[in-house]
């Protein structure tokens, strides 16, 4: 067994989950348990990871998936993985604890994107801008700014929906910075969707009852743009 197990350490991706599951066919589960949790902390992928947390899991041992996707979270930072370590750790009983992990591991990585995410999951809108707001450089023009998207930009503009009715003003300013990355990713496609947020922007002016803040920066964003022809179609097309 000894030498099998060192033969199969020596596999990598689907070829080690393969082999890992042999072991299990043949009764050898505590073997390929301490294998496939060595190269879960080692490897830079998580198919290891991934394989012991169901295995875990078939076995009814919660604890010890809860373990590894905590480890899947940390080395794939998506919201998918929050939702699963948090339905294991809810079973347990400790959520809390497991949250407040997370948390702290997302603020140490400086991860904004995930940080809004769960925020808008929980409810929590007024966090959710705060920690936007909180990557606003100081500046006269709002609109100029740059959010912190990270890997996800989707996340703002999740954020910019959720706030229309209660924080409408926080929404014009999400809104207003997807403008500008929609315009910086040029072409047709992209301006007739900036023109839909545009369209956006102005009804919620409206909604404040500032319709001179939105004559002010669509001029500002008309002038910004004036060489970009296919832009201003659109515009007019959109009646802005």
């Amino acid at each position: 067994m000894d030498e099998a197990v060192q033969d199969a350490s020596q596999a990598n991706g689907w070829q080690s989950v393969k082999l890992a599951d042999l072991f299990v066919q043949y009764g050898q589960d505590a073997a390929v348990e301490r294998m496939m949790h060595e190269k879960a902390q080692q490897e830079m992928y998580t198919s290891s990871a991934e394989w012991l947390k169901n295995h875990y899991l078939a076995k009814n041992n919660l604890a010890a998936a809860l373990e590894m996707a905590e480890l899947i979270f940390h080395k794939r930072t998506w919201f998918a993985e929050y939702q699963k370590m948090r339905e294991l750790a809810t079973q347990l009983g400790n959520w809390e604890a497991v949250r407040l992990a997370a948390f702290t591991f997302l603020e140490d990585k400086h991860n904004t994107s995930m940080l809004v995410e769960v925020a808008l999951d929980e409810g929590d809108i007024e966090r959710a801008l705060q920690l936007l707001e909180a990557t606003k450089p100081p500046g006269p023009e709002g609109y100029e700014w740059q959010y912190d998207y990270a890997r996800t930009p989707e996340v703002a503009i999740k954020a910019a929906e959720r706030s229309e009715e209660i924080y409408p003003g926080a929404s014009i300013d999400l809104y207003q910075q997807h403008v500008e990355r929609l315009i910086a990713g040029r072409g047709r496609a992209n301006y007739q969707v900036a023109c839909s947020y545009l369209v956006k922007v102005r009804s919620l002016y409206e909604k404040l009852d500032e319709t001179g803040q939105w004559t002010t920066y669509i001029a500002w964003l008309r002038k910004r743009h004036s060489r970009l022809s296919t832009l201003k179609e659109e515009l007019t097309t959109a009646g802005l």
